[in-house]
């Protein structure tokens, strides 16, 4: 190697070092993030549609080198032949330079390049990416530079130069060009819509909208969440590929933008399924940036609670559209009854025009009044062919029952209200007292709810309908009662009548109603 060689070689290898340092001190600090995004750009590989080796441009001579570009084939590259001898009388050096970017906002952490260079001698300079690399006439070699902080873009040249004379046959490539790109830019979701999120009760199919943007790498994914779950999910099309090749396997990307930059996703969703439950649900959607690592960038909307009630059972029969339930006894959608006695209420399902709907699930649900806040399945019966149904209600406290008919998400009810009469028991002792003595009265109220309630007593002479207050007691958690009444001005024998009575009283689910009357005998002289 002649002296003139030596430092034109060495001027060169410091005019690209200069040129690095000023990449390097122009790139903008990345701002930091919980797991960016990371992924690899390919280039000149043939798993990428038509090789992808965009921008590239040759520079140089074509009397003497032939430039060939064939990264779509396999086995393809982007390189320089010499198919005659030439020197540094013939031009300037010739170079491929193919550009490489980052993703917005993102930077290059790394290029990994598969290249070979032969017939170089002490005259020439052949290259990839930096002088000195590869080495000459070793075969095809991997090499990785690292970039610290990332590079906003990068250059990979691909040289043959020649300072005296170069040998015919000579020629450089480069191939399998991995790019190590880093996306610290989130995405966001932007809008979130549709029947689930309107603030309604959500029953059956409900629809979901939502749309997502990213500056980075692109939207690759947008998931809808439903208690911490995934419900269902939408993946946009994105330019990537399944690289097989020494310097990278698996999922690349063709461009530093594969995915859309805004995305759009419409889903239906069954709120019978899980992961929706009865009740209170925790809803958001999230969206993914592209990576071909384990780290994503992901954002999520705010949670919003949406309430599913499916709890009347769906009826396979569709069409209903008006619906009437009354009590029997009555024609109406309240009724008192005496204790221990039910009710029966019919009604009938019909669509919009009037005409009977056969065959449907008519659901039956009870709430009983001060015990449960919601209502409870009781039953389903069936419409029959003139679209009747009819449901016994068995005997009880007071309930509001909930007839319905739903098909789907469409749902219609009716409200009914039924109370039936408490009925105390009353136990008297002893039976028979002298004047001035004291009977022990006790009994029972039905329940629920029976403790801490209040019972008036009442007292009749014989052959009186008249009832005369006697005192009042409270139950315990039992509901059992107590009492104590004296005889102090009874001037001869006789027999009294006693009954316990109860009234309306708030959170217990029995309307006001007596005992049977009970007997003492009252012994004077």
């Amino acid at each position: 190697m002649t002296a003139r060689s030596t430092i034109n070689r060495s001027r060169r290898a410091a005019l690209v070092g200069f040129l690095l340092c000023m990449v390097l001190s122009a790139a903008p600090s990345l701002a930091s993030a919980i797991g960016p995004s990371q992924f690899v750009v390919e280039l000149c590989d043939p798993a990428i549609p038509g090789g992808n080796a965009p921008g590239a441009v040759f520079a140089g001579n074509t009397n003497f080198v032939t430039p060939y570009n064939n990264c779509g084939q396999p086995g393809g590259s982007l390189g320089i032949y010499a198919f005659r001898e030439f020197g540094k009388d013939q031009g300037p050096s010739n170079q491929w330079t193919l550009p490489v970017s980052s993703p917005p906002g993102g930077g290059i952490e790394a290029l990994t390049v598969s290249a070979g260079a032969c017939g170089g001698n002490q005259f020439s300079e052949f290259y990839v990416v930096q002088p000195g690399w590869p080495p000459n006439c070793v075969g095809e070699t991997r090499e990785t530079f690292k970039f610290k902080p990332a590079l906003p873009s990068a250059v990979v040249p691909i040289v043959m130069n020649c300072n005296g004379f170069c040998p015919a046959g000579s020629q450089v490539y480069a191939r399998y060009i991995a790019v190590k790109a880093v996306d610290p830019l989130a995405p966001q979701v932007v809008a979130v819509g549709g029947s689930l999120v309107s603030g309604e009760v959500a029953r059956g199919h409900q629809n979901v909208s939502a749309e997502a943007t990213d500056q980075g790498g692109g939207v690759s994914n947008l998931e809808l969440l439903v208690n911490g779950q995934q419900a269902t999910t939408f993946q946009p099309h994105c330019e990537v590929a399944q690289a097989t090749n020494p310097n990278i396997i698996g999922t690349v990307a063709a461009s530093p933008s594969p995915c859309p930059k805004t995305a759009k996703a419409s889903w239906s969703v069954d709120t019978a399924s899980s992961p929706f439950q009865q009740g209170a649900n925790s809803v958001q959607v999230c969206v993914s940036d592209f990576s071909s690592f384990t780290t994503v960038n992901k954002a999520c909307s705010a949670p919003q609670t949406v309430s599913v009630n499916n709890s009347c059972t769906a009826s396979p029969v569709a069409g209903g559209a008006n619906l009437t339930a009354t009590f029997a006894r009555n024609h109406d959608e309240e009724v008192t009854v005496p204790y221990n006695h039910g009710a029966n209420i019919v009604g009938a399902l019909l669509d919009a025009s009037g005409n009977p709907v056969r065959g449907a699930t008519i659901c039956v649900q009870g709430q009983t009044l001060g015990v449960h806040r919601e209502t409870v399945p009781l039953a389903v019966e069936t419409t029959d062919a003139h679209g009747h149904f009819t449901y016994k209600l068995r005997p009880g406290p007071g309930r509001r029952v909930k007839v319905g008919y739903r098909h789907d998400s469409f749902q219609v009810n009716r409200l009914l209200r039924f109370q039936a009469h408490g009925k105390p028991t009353i136990r008297l002792s002893p039976s028979v007292v002298g004047a001035g003595g004291t009977v022990h009265i006790s009994g029972k109220i039905p329940g629920p709810k029976a403790g801490g309630r209040t019972v008036a007593i009442k007292a009749r002479a014989p052959h009186s309908t008249r009832r005369y207050p006697a005192g009042e007691a409270t139950t315990n958690r039992h509901g059992v009662y107590r009492f104590s009444y004296r005889f102090d001005n009874t001037g001869a024998t006789t027999v009294y009548g006693f009954e316990a009575e109860t009234s309306k009283q708030s959170g217990y689910s029995w309307a006001p109603g007596h005992s049977k009357a009970a007997f003492v005998k009252v012994v004077v002289g």
